[in-house]
């Protein structure tokens, strides 16, 4: 497909959710398609199609051509499309595109492969000569859905285009013109149409001629090609999602549908153009017009019009290219394009500025032609109008002779019937207003009488409930309730009287609710206020009597069928509240006067003591949960029930109100953070306090109302957990920075402690876990602690900088060493000290003392056993404190990593300072040593070397001297690297010390044999006669026996010395004397 500029994630979101509720960005429904219009131009076989915004022109042309072999008989038809850069920025000139090679081959297939076009009717001589149509395909102005808009065009076109009529006469054949006979339309069998569907969220949504951007976000589409006789031509589907087979039948039976009303429309746009052409050719008949016709209109003529207006007086825009019409021999004529279409001056919304702006791509000067030339089709279709019209124009007023005495006879007879309508209308009038009178004394009377009967309504029901109640003045309708004549204690033991009376108010409220401030019900108001008093009265009493009759004895059924009908009784009357509030006041306030209180917690001991195995909060929650859990656990059944559908809640606002309410009065000194070991286990004893009620909670909306409770909120908020914090922040930061503070002799030995050895390390660890150690760390604190414990590690590392500054400049520490250490990578723990300029991280100072070896690397053990615990203590007890949500987040892994790059970062400059003074102690007595090998040979006349130089063997004693001593503050990895990299620059300084000294050794035999000196040859002669081994070469000689046993040194240390590079550059030193040994043994077998 073209690469076009894709939507934004705005974009794509908003029109996949309004794909899911059915609805699409332009308006239309998922199977609707755009505005389709069809214009056909003055030429045969040209038309141009609008399919919403996409716009294709298609022009069919002629030729005669020989014919194929394979079909001599049958005529060629052949599809060229041509997608202008214009149209879309995605196109590009000079390429073809995937989108053009589609639509040409679903064309061929719609038109050709299915026999659309009678193509034996093209053929003119068999095998000879046939004709060719070719439709060329431009699209204007890209959408979306080019195939569809591309099919409709080019039938359009098809079926719009007349071929030249030929004779044939033998082997002679004539082709005439249009001038001398009609053109011969094609043949078609049937009208293919292209019906295209783009599907979304996996096939369950499908839309019909997606557009531009629905195009872009689709997940899949797939055309049809089929005609109004319901048969498939063509199904293409190039690639996307699969579908189903009900999917398919689906959108076949859609493009059915859409398929008969778009061949409607070429239909109707054929029969358009049709008739137009007969309406000109009617209008230039002789005869019919004259100049005198004419005079009105600009001066124009009906020749000079139609001579100006035939290129520009078409329905269509014509495109820029040249386009092949069906002259003989396939002539070309050019079309003037227009950019604009006459319908856009008509328009209600038409503006000047858009319509200049929308064409700012024009010149103005070609745009001033086009509008000239569309005024002058204007002037020339006036004309034809007049034209057409003229002879009934002029006719006109003969025709309205006498017409104005028609007019007055007709005039007597309609006055009189509209008097005689007036009159009725009056009459009429007066007996409607009549009735409307009428009308409303009847509505008065009966809202009268039902406000009457609602008297009489309340007026009896008050009487009932007098009489149930027994609270009348009289007996004047205890007579009319005989049964129910007893006394009140008596009723409400029944329950069915209970909920009599409870109805009976309801009823009555509602009745009142109806005749709200009517005098009636004023004058009755005090006996309605002493009913609902006695009502509640006698209900309270009720209730109270069966809370306690279910606490006592729980287990009997009927005193919970008389709770649950008195309790059914106030969710009738709507008094679910005064319900909850009367076990609060009879059953929880008595509770909770004795067990939450100063006295019943001993106040002193819980506000002053230390943290003691006795917890009375805990004793005293536990009670509170042992009182609902089991001795309210029936009346919460029964009220579960009871208060199914309403807002009660007797756990929660029956229970757990008054006990937080209770306990802020009563005992609000456990919120005291003055002693954190105190607030620390009231603070954790409340918590779990209130997880193990929540646990009473059986529904997730019975645990939420308790989360939201408003006495919930007031309770939490009480918790002064920040105070506390400040409070334990002080005593770490305290503890720790007293002992960073301190000032401590590096000379001396420290006692390690869990592998730690200097005090602020070992107080880093411990302050660390105490952040985290069940006595000090609460949950609602978590991210507070977090960052405590990151600023720990900040100040142990600033502490750091400080100890080492005076021997190693850590400021230099680069960043990039810092992000190697993030990123999990080795930085390179060492690096070459040929210098002593202090880069890299040096100073000036020495530091080559065994006291500053020994702080180096206390520095270097700490900062390693820093790293492991810190994240040992991180993996095996500070996640699992963390809260769910943020436990397996990697951001707390990498902010850990971040605070502890800055510490990893000195390692590099403590291994390279402790390096440097072992390299330094290794390579100073080699030094002396080789430079002394010399004097030895010199002209002492020494017998030739036959063992390594004694010195060999104490290269570096100084380095496993110091691994020995040293060993348990150093990992086991350490050691080899150290002794790979200081053997390493050890032997380059051996390597340059020795090149140094044979160098001079080959200048002094230079010198002595320009003075024609007598010189031994380098390996004639025999030992001890005249001819012997020279100084030099025993020089060599002793250097090679050396170098030899180096390399059995590094051998016996663990180290492969041909792995190392300096050593290599060492043995090519020594490797011409290898021959001098083997002259050496020689001799002494002659001897």
């Amino acid at each position: 497909m073209v690469k076009d500029t894709q939507p934004s994630n705005n974009e794509r979101s908003f029109i996949l959710r309004a794909l899911d509720q059915g609805l699409r960005i332009d308006g239309r429904g998922p199977h609707d398609v755009r505005k389709i219009s069809i214009l056909l131009g003055p030429q045969f076989g040209h038309s141009e199609v609008r399919l919403g915004k996409t716009r294709v022109t298609a022009n069919v042309s002629c030729e005669i051509v020989r014919p194929r072999p394979s079909n001599p008989t049958e005529g060629l038809v052949q599809f060229t499309t041509d997608f202008s850069p214009m149209a879309s920025p995605a196109f590009e000139e000079g390429s073809l595109s995937e989108e053009e090679v589609l639509v040409s081959r679903l064309l061929e297939k719609a038109l050709k492969q299915s026999r659309a076009i009678d193509t034996e009717g093209l053929c003119i001589v068999a095998g000879e000569k046939v004709w060719q149509l070719r439709v060329d395909l431009r699209v204007l102005d890209h959408e979306g859905n080019i195939i569809d808009c591309a099919c409709i065009a080019a039938i359009a076109a098809l079926q719009h285009f007349k071929r030249p009529d030929v004779t044939v006469i033998g082997d002679d054949v004539t082709i005439h013109t249009m001038e001398e006979r009609s053109g011969i339309p094609l043949s078609v069998h049937h009208i293919p149409i292209c019906v295209t569907f783009a599907f979304f969220a996996n096939g369950e949504r499908q839309v019909a001629d997606p557009s531009l951007l629905e195009e872009q976000v689709r997940e899949g589409d797939m055309t049809f090609v089929i005609n109004k006789h319901r048969e498939i031509c063509t199904l293409s589907k190039a690639g996307g999602i699969p579908i189903t087979v009900e999917q398919v039948l689906h959108c076949g039976n859609i493009a059915t549908a859409k398929s008969e009303e778009i061949t409607a429309l070429i239909q109707e746009a054929l029969a358009r153009r049709y008739q137009y052409r007969r309406f000109k050719r009617a209008v230039h008949k002789p005869g019919l017009t004259s100049s005198r016709s004419f005079a009105g209109v600009a001066g124009m003529t009906v020749e000079n019009e139609e001579r100006r207006s035939t290129l520009s007086k078409t329905d269509s825009n014509l495109s820029d290219k040249p386009l092949r019409t069906p002259g003989l021999g396939g002539g070309f004529s050019t079309a003037t394009p227009i950019s604009f279409d006459r319908s856009t001056f008509s328009g209600a919304t038409f503006s000047p500025e858009d319509f200049l702006a929308d064409r700012r791509h024009i010149s103005l000067d070609q745009l001033k032609t086009e509008l000239q030339q569309a005024l002058r089709d204007l002037k020339a279709e006036l004309v034809e109008l007049i034209n057409l019209d003229y002879a009934d124009f002029i006719n006109l007023s003969t025709k309205l002779v006498g017409v104005d005495k028609i007019i007055a006879d007709i005039s007597q007879p309609l006055e009189k019937i509209n008097t005689e309508v007036q009159s009725v209308y009056d009459a009429l009038s007066t007996v409607i207003n009549e009735l409307e009178t009428e009308l409303d004394k009847r509505a008065s009377i009966r809202e009268k009488k039902g406000y009457l009967q609602l008297f009489v309504s309340i007026h009896d029901s008050i009487g009932k409930l007098d009489a149930l109640l027994n609270v009348a003045e009289g007996s004047k309708y205890v007579s009319d309730f005989e049964g129910d004549n007893v006394s009140t204690e008596k009723s409400f033991g029944d329950g069915k009287l209970i909920e009599r009376v409870a109805n009976e108010y309801t009823q009555l409220r509602y009745l009142i609710s109806r005749a709200d401030n009517m005098p009636f019900v004023q004058q009755i108001q005090k006996r309605i206020t002493r009913i609902k008093d006695t009502l509640t009265s006698s209900l309270s009493r009720s209730l109270t009597t069966s809370y306690s009759a279910v606490m006592k004895n729980g287990e009997n059924p009927s005193t919970h069928a008389g709770l649950s009908q008195i309790l059914r009784t106030y969710v009738t009357i709507d008094k679910v509240d005064e319900a909850q509030n009367i076990f609060k006041e009879t059953v929880m306030r008595p509770f909770l006067d004795k067990n939450i209180s100063r006295q019943a917690l001993g106040v002193d001991s819980i506000a002053t003591s230390p943290v003691t195995d006795k917890n009375p909060l805990q004793d005293m929650y536990r009670k509170i949960l042992e009182f609902a859990r089991k001795d309210c656990a029936k009346v919460l059944e029964v009220t579960t029930r009871a208060f199914h559908g309403t807002n009660g809640n007797l756990l929660i606002h029956g229970i757990w109100a008054p006990v937080i309410t209770t306990i802020l009065k009563n005992i609000s000194f456990i919120f005291n953070p003055g002693i954190p070991e105190v607030f620390h286990r009231n603070y954790v004893t409340t918590m779990r306090f209130v997880t193990d009620f929540e646990r009473l909670c059986r529904t997730r909306k019975s645990l939420s109302i308790l989360r939201s409770h408003h006495s919930t909120g007031e309770f939490m908020r009480r918790w002064q957990l920040p105070v506390y914090f400040q409070i334990r922040f002080r005593e770490i930061a305290t503890d720790f920075e007293e002992t960073a503070l301190a000032s401590y002799n590096y000379d001396g030995n420290f006692t390690a402690n869990d592998g730690l050895i200097l005090p602020p390390s070992t107080a880093l660890i411990v302050c660390v876990q105490l952040c985290w150690d069940d006595s000090v760390y609460l949950c609602g604190l978590s991210h507070r602690f977090w960052k405590l414990t990151l600023q720990l590690l900040a100040r142990y590392t600033l502490w750091i900088r400080q100890a080492l500054q005076p021997d190693i400049d850590v400021s230099t520490i680069s960043s990039d060493s810092q992000d190697a250490e993030q990123k999990g990578s080795s930085p390179p723990t060492t690096v070459r000290t040929g210098s002593s300029s202090g880069k890299g991280g040096l100073t000036s100072t020495d530091g080559s003392s065994d006291a500053a070896l020994r702080k180096f690397l206390y520095f270097y053990n700490d900062i390693r056993g820093i790293e492991d615990q810190v994240y040992k203590s991180f993996d095996e007890s500070i996640k699992s404190k963390l809260p769910a949500a943020v436990r397996d987040d990697s951001i707390l892994r990498e902010s850990l990593d971040a605070s502890l790059s800055p510490l990893k970062a000195i390692l590099p400059q403590l291994s390279q300072r402790v390096c440097k003074v072992l390299i330094r102690r290794c390579s100073d007595p080699l030094r002396n040593n080789i430079h002394s090998i010399t004097p030895q040979y010199r002209m002492t006349n020494k017998e030739p070397p036959s063992r390594p130089s004694h010195f060999i063997a104490t290269i570096f004693k100084p380095l496993s001297s110091f691994f020995d001593d040293h060993r348990h503050l150093l990992k086991a990895t350490t050691i080899p690297e150290w002794t790979s990299f200081v053997m390493d620059d050890v032997t380059g300084k051996y390597a340059k010390t020795m090149g140094d000294v044979l160098s001079h050794v080959k200048g002094f035999e230079e010198y002595n044999r320009k003075k024609n000196l007598k010189k031994s040859s380098a390996l004639p002669g025999t030992l001890g006669g005249d001819e012997g081994m020279s100084d030099d070469d025993k020089i060599r000689l002793q250097m090679y026996l050396d170098v030899d046993q180096y390399e059995k040194q590094l051998k016996a240390l663990g180290i492969n010395p041909r792995e190392l590079a300096s050593f290599r550059e060492l043995s090519e030193l020594v490797a011409p004397y290898k021959n001098v040994r083997h002259f050496l043994f020689d001799a002494v077998k002659r001897r």
